[in-house]
Formats: C-alpha cells, sequence, structure tokens
C-alpha cells in the first residue's frame, strides 16, 4: 500500500520565492535566508541573524549582500517611516577601536533622515560601491564617521581606493580604515599620499606575481617588506621587469630573493632609472669581453712559450747525439 505525504505546517508558514532555489546558495546562505523568512527583521539586525545562523557578524552582513545581488531581497519601498526618536548623542572619537559599535534601524534612519550630508555619503557610496548597502553595511559607513572621526569626503576616497585594489567587503574596509587611523592617516591629504603608494604597491605585487606565476596565496611579511623596500627605492615596474630578465639570465628558475639580490646591488650602485641600468649593463657586458680577451691572449702567449721551450729541449737533446745515435764529442 503506497503512503501518501503531505506538509505538517504546524503554526508557522514560511513563504520563499522559488527563485531562490536558482540562486546557487550555500547551506550557510540558505540557513540565513530561512531564518529571514521565519523573521524579516533579521534583514536588517546583522548581528541578530548572525547568532540565529551560527556565523560571525561580517559573514551575516555578506550573506545579506547575496541575497540582495540575486533580488531574492529587495528595498520595501511600502514599509512604515521610522518611528521618530531623539538625536542619538555623537559618540566620542575612540583612541584605538577593533570594531565599530553598532546602532539600531531606529537610529539609523533617524540619522539619516537629520543629517543630510550622511545621507548623501551613502548614496555616493553605493554609486561607488556598484551595489545597495544593507543596514550593517551603511552602520560602518556612519560609525567610521561618528566613531573615527573621519569625514565624508575620506570616507568616499577610502572606498574608491578599495575597489580599485579590489577590496569589496564593508567589514574588510572597516577594519582597514581603523588600521589607517592607527596609523595617524586621518585626513583627506594624509590618504590621497597613502593612497597613491598603496595603489603603487598594489600594481607592483600584481606585476611580480605575473612574472613568477604566483596563485593567489598571500605574500609572506618577508616577501611583502622586500615589494616595499623596492618601493622605496623608487623602481617602478620596467625596473622589476629587467632585473627579472637579469636573474633568468644567471640561473634556470629565478626566485624573489634573487631578484632581490639584483635590484639591492642597482641600488648600492645609484642606479635608479632603466636608462642608467641599461648603461651600466652595457659597460659591464664591454668590461667582460674585454677581460675575456685579455684572459684567452694571455693564455695563446703562455702556450707559446711552452711550446717554445719544448721544442729549444728538445731540438738541444737532439742536439748531442747523431744521426746514427751516437753522442757527439
Amino acid at each position: 500500500m503506497n503512503m501518501s505525504w503531505k506538509w505538517n505546517y504546524g503554526h508557522n508558514v514560511l513563504i520563499l520565492p522559488a527563485g531562490a532555489l536558482e540562486a546557487g546558495a550555500s547551506d550557510e546562505q540558505m540557513r540565513g535566508l530561512l531564518c529571514i523568512a521565519k523573521d524579516p527583521m533579521l534583514a536588517e539586525e546583522p548581528e541578530k541573524l548572525a547568532a540565529a545562523v551560527g556565523i560571525d557578524v561580517g559573514k551575516a552582513a555578506d550573506l545579506l549582500t547575496f541575497w540582495q545581488e540575486k533580488e531574492i531581497l529587495i528595498p520595501d519601498d511600502t514599509a512604515p517611516a521610522a518611528v521618530k526618536h531623539p538625536e542619538p548623542k555623537k559618540a566620542r572619537v575612540l583612541p584605538r577601536a577593533d570594531e565599530i559599535p553598532g546602532y539600531s534601524s531606529s537610529e539609523l534612519s533617524e540619522m539619516l533622515e537629520k543629517r543630510s550630508a550622511l545621507r548623501s555619503m551613502v548614496d555616493d557610496a553605493q554609486q561607488i560601491l556598484g551595489k545597495m548597502c544593507n543596514t550593517y553595511e551603511v552602520n560602518l559607513l556612519l560609525g567610521m564617521t561618528d566613531y573615527l572621526g573621519l569625514d565624508e569626503k575620506y570616507i568616499l576616497l577610502l572606498l574608491s581606493h578599495c575597489r580599485r585594489i579590489e577590496m569589496s567587503s564593508m567589514r574588510a574596509i572597516e577594519r582597514y580604515a581603523i588600521r589607517l587611523v592607527d596609523k595617524g592617516i586621518c585626513t583627506v591629504p594624509a590618504l590621497e599620499v597613502w593612497v597613491e603608494q598603496a595603489e603603487a604597491l598594489h600594481t607592483l605585487e600584481g606585476q611580480v606575481r605575473r612574472l613568477f606565476g604566483m596563485n593567489n596565496r598571500a605574500l609572506t611579511e618577508k616577501q611583502k617588506k622586500m615589494l616595499e623596500t623596492w618601493q622605496s627605492y623608487g623602481y617602478d615596474e620596467e625596473v622589476i621587469r629587467r632585473a627579472y630578465e637579469a636573474a633568468a639570465d644567471a640561473i634556470p628558475e629565478p626566485t624573489l630573493n634573487y631578484l632581490n639580490s639584483i635590484l639591492e646591488r642597482w641600488h648600492s650602485e645609484g642606479l635608479k632609472t632603466v636608462q642608467e641600468i641599461e648603461r651600466k649593463q652595457v659597460e659591464e657586458k664591454a668590461q667582460k669581453e674585454a677581460r675575456k680577451k685579455e684572459k684567452t691572449a694571455n693564455s695563446s702567449f703562455d702556450t707559446d712559450d711552452f711550446y717554445e721551450a719544448a721544442l729549444r729541449r728538445t731540438f738541444q737533446k737532439l742536439e748531442g747525439v747523431s744521426s746514427t745515435g751516437e753522442k757527439k764529442s
């Protein structure tokens, strides 16, 4: 006898868009979506969502971003306006923060409604990032202003920089901002200088990875230090490529350490540009060829002397013996 089955809805029912099954979501992402279906307010409170799913807040924010990008979660234009609350006091700037403190959804709504500069910054940030920011990400943006003391122009410049170096997670950007503040890079002019250096180093790292066929694994601290040192020497991509070519000519399989030894030697010799390096290489080649010719000439002279001396000794011996083999008197 075949048994038929039916749903046991109990006291609660979850409703999900059918497109969720075709989104290519992980188990963790599906578990998060089920939690949101049960309690839609979790979509606005990443901390509680993280606790419900059993993940950290950063992953919860990424989970929300995933479902937003798949358009399974979309803005609710019919939602009622936020309840009015007193303006929250501006938080003090932390001398050293490991994580930006959070705001409630009502506090965020109130801040964005009353502070047009913040609202404009969030709009610009979304344009730079190429996506709609969720509640957690907006919280981080406002926290950079209120807790880290950074102005809107600084934050937008930082976001543009992070986009160019392929740093997309707002959690990673938050930590980056905190490290910059710890370094004392708190103004737009200081950040502009940092961005120029950081992006040059990022480009340099990409070139080194291509030259050595490296995968996406993180560089070791020693390797990072090498790149920073080369950058401090003022060496650009072309100089690095010339050094790699020199290394490839010298050994079958060039290494970063060997490349570093070449660049350090060039630096100690005061060579800064490709033109100076080329002139030095031409001079070294000419000197090497001259030494080779001199060595060959000296070797030939010595050989001639040897044969001449040997012939003399042989002739002298023959002189003392007659053609019949009898010794001459």
